[in-house]
Protein backbone atom coordinates (compact mmCIF):
# COMPACT_ATOMS: atom_id res chain seq x y z
CA UNK A 1 0.00 0.00 0.00
CA UNK A 2 1.60 3.54 -0.96
CA UNK A 3 1.86 5.88 1.77
CA UNK A 4 -0.67 8.46 1.98
CA UNK A 5 2.07 11.77 0.95
CA UNK A 6 2.60 9.32 -2.15
CA UNK A 7 -1.15 9.35 -3.18
CA UNK A 8 -1.34 12.77 -2.42
CA UNK A 9 1.62 13.36 -5.39
CA UNK A 10 -0.11 10.77 -7.63
CA UNK A 11 -3.73 11.95 -7.58
CA UNK A 12 -3.47 15.40 -6.82
CA UNK A 13 -4.19 16.93 -10.62
CA UNK A 14 -4.71 19.93 -9.07
CA UNK A 15 -2.35 20.99 -6.55
CA UNK A 16 -3.85 23.38 -3.85
CA UNK A 17 -7.49 22.43 -4.47
CA UNK A 18 -7.85 20.59 -1.57
CA UNK A 19 -6.46 20.88 1.98
CA UNK A 20 -3.95 18.41 3.32
CA UNK A 21 -4.90 17.30 6.52
CA UNK A 22 -2.10 15.89 9.00
CA UNK A 23 -3.14 13.36 11.45
CA UNK A 24 -0.74 12.78 14.69
CA UNK A 25 -1.03 9.73 16.66
CA UNK A 26 0.93 9.47 19.82
CA UNK A 27 2.12 6.42 21.08
CA UNK A 28 3.94 5.29 24.66
CA UNK A 29 3.50 1.33 25.30
CA UNK A 30 -0.21 1.24 23.67
CA UNK A 31 -1.36 -2.33 23.14
CA UNK A 32 -1.00 -4.07 19.48
CA UNK A 33 -4.97 -4.07 19.40
CA UNK A 34 -4.85 -0.35 20.30
CA UNK A 35 -2.28 0.65 17.54
CA UNK A 36 -3.96 -1.54 14.95
CA UNK A 37 -7.33 -0.14 15.34
CA UNK A 38 -6.36 3.27 15.10
CA UNK A 39 -3.65 3.57 12.30
CA UNK A 40 -6.63 0.88 9.98
CA UNK A 41 -8.92 3.61 10.89
CA UNK A 42 -6.78 6.39 9.39
CA UNK A 43 -5.85 4.72 6.48
CA UNK A 44 -9.40 3.40 5.94
CA UNK A 45 -10.45 7.02 5.38
CA UNK A 46 -11.15 7.51 1.53
CA UNK A 47 -10.09 11.09 1.49
CA UNK A 48 -6.23 11.43 -0.40
CA UNK A 49 -4.81 14.20 1.45
CA UNK A 50 -3.70 13.02 4.74
CA UNK A 51 0.04 12.91 5.86
CA UNK A 52 0.06 10.65 8.59
CA UNK A 53 2.62 11.06 11.78
CA UNK A 54 3.05 8.66 14.41
CA UNK A 55 5.17 9.96 17.91
CA UNK A 56 6.39 7.40 19.76
CA UNK A 57 8.32 7.73 23.02
CA UNK A 58 10.62 4.92 22.89
CA UNK A 59 8.15 2.01 24.08
CA UNK A 60 9.60 -1.25 25.01
CA UNK A 61 6.18 -3.53 24.59
CA UNK A 62 6.52 -4.16 20.85
CA UNK A 63 3.77 -1.52 19.78
CA UNK A 64 6.76 0.41 18.25
CA UNK A 65 7.96 -2.40 16.02
CA UNK A 66 4.04 -3.02 15.82
CA UNK A 67 3.72 0.17 14.19
CA UNK A 68 7.01 -0.08 12.09
CA UNK A 69 4.85 -3.10 10.12
CA UNK A 70 2.72 -0.18 8.85
CA UNK A 71 5.79 1.81 7.82
CA UNK A 72 4.85 2.16 4.17
CA UNK A 73 1.48 3.91 4.83
CA UNK A 74 2.96 6.42 7.26
CA UNK A 75 4.36 9.42 6.04
CA UNK A 76 6.45 9.50 9.03
CA UNK A 77 7.49 7.98 12.10
CA UNK A 78 9.36 9.32 15.23
CA UNK A 79 10.75 7.27 18.31
CA UNK A 80 12.32 9.14 20.97
CA UNK A 81 12.02 10.20 24.79
CA UNK A 82 9.37 12.89 25.50
CA UNK A 83 8.18 14.17 28.75
CA UNK A 84 4.76 13.23 28.26
CA UNK A 85 1.85 12.67 26.21
CA UNK A 86 1.62 16.64 25.35
CA UNK A 87 5.06 17.17 24.68
CA UNK A 88 4.75 14.31 22.03
CA UNK A 89 1.69 16.43 20.08
CA UNK A 90 3.66 19.22 20.13
CA UNK A 91 6.20 17.20 18.43
CA UNK A 92 3.53 16.03 15.87
CA UNK A 93 2.49 19.49 15.23
CA UNK A 94 5.83 20.94 14.77
CA UNK A 95 6.73 18.60 11.86
CA UNK A 96 3.27 18.44 10.38
CA UNK A 97 2.85 19.89 6.65
CA UNK A 98 -0.69 20.14 6.79
CA UNK A 99 -3.07 22.74 6.56
CA UNK A 100 -5.27 21.07 9.27
CA UNK A 101 -4.18 19.08 12.41
CA UNK A 102 -6.16 16.31 13.67
CA UNK A 103 -4.78 14.73 17.03
CA UNK A 104 -5.96 11.22 16.76
CA UNK A 105 -3.93 9.47 19.41
CA UNK A 106 -3.13 5.51 19.84
CA UNK A 107 -6.60 3.65 20.97
CA UNK A 108 -8.69 6.15 19.40
CA UNK A 109 -10.37 6.18 15.86
CA UNK A 110 -12.27 8.04 13.24
CA UNK A 111 -15.48 6.66 13.13
CA UNK A 112 -16.58 3.16 10.65
CA UNK A 113 -17.26 5.87 8.45
CA UNK A 114 -14.76 5.98 5.34
CA UNK A 115 -16.34 8.66 3.78
CA UNK A 116 -16.18 11.32 6.97
CA UNK A 117 -13.50 13.33 5.94
CA UNK A 118 -14.17 13.23 2.51
CA UNK A 119 -17.41 14.24 3.07
CA UNK A 120 -16.45 17.28 5.68
CA UNK A 121 -13.73 19.01 2.94
CA UNK A 122 -16.35 18.39 0.21
CA UNK A 123 -18.98 20.28 2.39
CA UNK A 124 -16.78 23.22 2.59
CA UNK A 125 -16.63 23.39 6.38
CA UNK A 126 -12.92 23.76 6.18
CA UNK A 127 -13.14 26.95 4.20
CA UNK A 128 -14.93 29.07 7.11
CA UNK A 129 -13.18 28.73 10.26
CA UNK A 130 -10.63 27.45 12.54
CA UNK A 131 -11.67 25.01 14.30
CA UNK A 132 -14.21 22.48 12.78
CA UNK A 133 -15.34 19.98 15.58
CA UNK A 134 -18.53 17.29 15.95
CA UNK A 135 -19.51 14.68 17.85
CA UNK A 136 -17.57 11.95 20.00
CA UNK A 137 -18.61 8.27 20.65
CA UNK A 138 -17.04 7.47 24.59
CA UNK A 139 -16.61 3.64 25.15
CA UNK A 140 -15.95 3.47 28.73
CA UNK A 141 -16.00 -0.44 30.22
CA UNK A 142 -19.79 -1.47 30.16
CA UNK A 143 -20.86 1.60 27.99
CA UNK A 144 -20.75 3.14 24.51
CA UNK A 145 -22.55 6.46 24.61
CA UNK A 146 -22.57 9.12 21.72
CA UNK A 147 -21.38 12.62 23.71
CA UNK A 148 -23.19 15.71 22.21
CA UNK A 149 -20.51 18.59 21.40
CA UNK A 150 -23.26 21.45 21.05
CA UNK A 151 -22.99 24.21 17.94
CA UNK A 152 -23.92 27.06 21.19
CA UNK A 153 -20.21 27.12 22.84
CA UNK A 154 -22.06 27.76 26.44
CA UNK A 155 -23.59 24.42 26.30
CA UNK A 156 -19.47 22.93 25.47
CA UNK A 157 -18.66 24.18 29.54
CA UNK A 158 -18.74 22.14 32.25
CA UNK A 159 -17.63 24.10 35.56
CA UNK A 160 -17.24 27.58 33.43
CA UNK A 161 -14.63 25.95 31.18
CA UNK A 162 -15.01 25.02 27.54
CA UNK A 163 -14.80 20.97 26.97
CA UNK A 164 -14.65 19.30 23.82
CA UNK A 165 -13.06 16.21 23.23
CA UNK A 166 -9.28 16.69 20.96
CA UNK A 167 -10.06 13.85 18.70
CA UNK A 168 -13.46 15.24 17.33
CA UNK A 169 -11.70 18.62 16.42
CA UNK A 170 -9.82 19.63 12.96
CA UNK A 171 -7.91 22.52 14.00
CA UNK A 172 -6.41 24.93 11.19
CA UNK A 173 -2.64 25.23 11.71
CA UNK A 174 -2.72 28.86 11.89
CA UNK A 175 -4.83 28.81 15.11
CA UNK A 176 -1.87 26.94 16.69
CA UNK A 177 0.44 29.56 15.56
CA UNK A 178 -1.93 32.49 16.62
CA UNK A 179 -2.13 30.95 20.28
CA UNK A 180 0.51 28.77 20.55
CA UNK A 181 0.74 24.78 21.17
CA UNK A 182 -0.07 22.50 23.76
CA UNK A 183 1.29 23.75 27.55
CA UNK A 184 3.35 20.40 28.61
CA UNK A 185 5.10 21.89 31.77
CA UNK A 186 1.85 22.82 33.66
CA UNK A 187 -0.08 19.88 32.58
CA UNK A 188 -0.42 16.23 32.00
CA UNK A 189 -4.06 15.92 31.72
CA UNK A 190 -5.76 18.93 30.84
CA UNK A 191 -3.31 20.53 28.18
CA UNK A 192 -5.72 20.10 25.61
CA UNK A 193 -9.09 21.58 27.17
CA UNK A 194 -6.33 24.52 28.41
CA UNK A 195 -5.69 25.35 24.97
CA UNK A 196 -8.71 25.43 23.72
CA UNK A 197 -10.20 27.61 26.09
CA UNK A 198 -7.30 29.70 25.04
CA UNK A 199 -8.44 29.65 21.96
CA UNK A 200 -12.17 30.76 22.41
CA UNK A 201 -11.11 33.79 25.24
CA UNK A 202 -8.22 34.75 22.64
CA UNK A 203 -9.96 34.57 19.17
CA UNK A 204 -13.65 34.34 20.07
CA UNK A 205 -16.36 31.89 19.28
CA UNK A 206 -16.17 33.27 15.46
CA UNK A 207 -13.37 30.48 14.87
CA UNK A 208 -15.29 27.47 16.03
CA UNK A 209 -17.91 25.62 13.53
CA UNK A 210 -19.77 22.40 14.63
CA UNK A 211 -20.65 20.06 12.27
CA UNK A 212 -23.14 17.76 12.67
CA UNK A 213 -20.73 14.36 12.75
CA UNK A 214 -19.59 12.11 14.50
CA UNK A 215 -15.99 12.26 14.04
CA UNK A 216 -14.20 9.47 16.75
CA UNK A 217 -14.34 7.10 19.07
CA UNK A 218 -12.42 7.61 22.35
CA UNK A 219 -11.38 4.80 24.37
CA UNK A 220 -12.32 6.59 27.82
CA UNK A 221 -10.16 4.27 30.20
CA UNK A 222 -11.46 6.37 33.01
CA UNK A 223 -8.81 8.65 34.41
CA UNK A 224 -10.90 9.60 37.42
CA UNK A 225 -10.72 5.83 38.20
CA UNK A 226 -8.25 6.15 40.66
CA UNK A 227 -7.28 8.49 43.30
CA UNK A 228 -3.73 9.92 42.12
CA UNK A 229 -5.01 10.78 38.91
CA UNK A 230 -8.26 12.50 40.32
CA UNK A 231 -5.63 14.27 42.66
CA UNK A 232 -4.07 15.48 39.34
CA UNK A 233 -6.92 16.40 37.17
CA UNK A 234 -8.11 18.39 40.28
CA UNK A 235 -4.88 20.46 40.73
CA UNK A 236 -4.86 21.37 36.60
CA UNK A 237 -8.59 21.80 36.04
CA UNK A 238 -8.18 24.34 39.53
CA UNK A 239 -5.09 26.31 37.14
CA UNK A 240 -8.34 26.27 34.16
CA UNK A 241 -10.66 27.86 36.55
CA UNK A 242 -8.28 30.27 37.85
CA UNK A 243 -7.53 31.45 34.94
CA UNK A 244 -10.83 31.16 32.54
CA UNK A 245 -13.33 30.64 35.20
CA UNK A 246 -14.88 32.33 37.92
CA UNK A 247 -14.67 32.34 42.26
CA UNK A 248 -18.15 30.82 41.77
CA UNK A 249 -17.08 28.36 39.65
CA UNK A 250 -13.75 27.75 42.07
CA UNK A 251 -15.70 27.42 44.66
CA UNK A 252 -18.02 24.67 43.55
CA UNK A 253 -15.82 22.78 42.03
CA UNK A 254 -14.03 22.43 45.00
CA UNK A 255 -17.12 21.29 46.58
CA UNK A 256 -17.53 18.77 44.01
CA UNK A 257 -14.26 17.73 43.68
CA UNK A 258 -15.13 16.25 47.54
CA UNK A 259 -17.93 14.32 46.20
CA UNK A 260 -16.02 13.18 43.25
CA UNK A 261 -13.79 11.58 45.85
CA UNK A 262 -16.37 10.04 47.93
CA UNK A 263 -17.83 8.72 44.57
CA UNK A 264 -14.48 6.91 43.45
CA UNK A 265 -13.90 5.07 46.67
CA UNK A 266 -17.22 3.06 46.03
CA UNK A 267 -16.57 3.39 42.28
CA UNK A 268 -13.90 0.45 42.55
CA UNK A 269 -16.05 -1.59 44.38
CA UNK A 270 -19.62 -0.60 42.14
CA UNK A 271 -17.90 -1.28 39.15
CA UNK A 272 -17.50 -5.21 40.02
CA UNK A 273 -21.18 -5.28 39.39
CA UNK A 274 -21.68 -4.28 35.60
CA UNK A 275 -25.46 -4.64 35.70
CA UNK A 276 -25.90 -2.15 38.23
CA UNK A 277 -23.00 -0.01 36.64
CA UNK A 278 -24.82 0.21 33.40
CA UNK A 279 -28.64 1.30 34.88
CA UNK A 280 -26.26 4.16 37.23
CA UNK A 281 -24.32 5.53 34.03
CA UNK A 282 -28.44 5.19 32.39
CA UNK A 283 -29.60 7.03 35.47
CA UNK A 284 -27.15 9.88 35.67
CA UNK A 285 -27.33 10.75 31.63
CA UNK A 286 -31.06 10.42 31.67
CA UNK A 287 -32.57 12.96 29.56
CA UNK A 288 -29.02 14.70 29.62
CA UNK A 289 -28.81 17.57 26.12
CA UNK A 290 -24.95 16.20 25.94
CA UNK A 291 -25.42 12.25 25.79
CA UNK A 292 -27.28 10.40 23.63
CA UNK A 293 -27.76 6.44 22.05
CA UNK A 294 -26.81 4.79 25.66
CA UNK A 295 -25.92 1.04 25.69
Amino acid sequence: MESSLQRNKKNNSNPGSLPLITVISINYNSSISDVEKTITSVLNQTYNYIEYIVIDGQSTNGSIEKIRTFENCIDLIVSEKDTGIYDAMNKGIRLAQGEWIVMMNMGDTFTEDKYLLDRIVKAGYLDKVGIVYGNTIIEKEHLKYIKIHHGHLTKNRVWGILKINHQSILSHRKIFESVGLFEDKRFKICADFYWLNKVFYTMGSSVFYKVDEVIAIYNEEGLSSSQESLIKMHREYSVLLKDFGSNYWIVLHEINFRVVQLKTFFYHRFKQFPKLYKIYRKLKYFRSNHISDIT
